[in-house]
């Protein structure tokens, strides 16, 4: 099992409801809320906006110097 494969999963068993042993009755439960989701979301998002940035930024002195890739 490679990395990724593993990181993958242990973040799938985290953001899956889980419900409580032994109680069916019980709603399953998230143990990620709304606020934590929201800030993986945003996070992700500011995230993929600076890694644009920074390669916008490199490709530019690139071609400033005549080696545009």
């Amino acid at each position: 099992m490679t990395t990724s494969w593993a990181l993958s999963l242990a973040v799938l068993a985290f953001l899956l409801p889980v419900a409580r042993a032994g109680d069916s009755s019980v709603p399953p439960r998230w143990l990620a809320d709304l606020p934590l989701l929201q800030l993986l979301v945003y996070g992700s998002v500011v995230g993929l906006a600076l890694s644009v940035l920074i390669l916008l930024i490199i490709w530019w002195k690139e071609w400033r110097r005549g080696d545009v890739w």
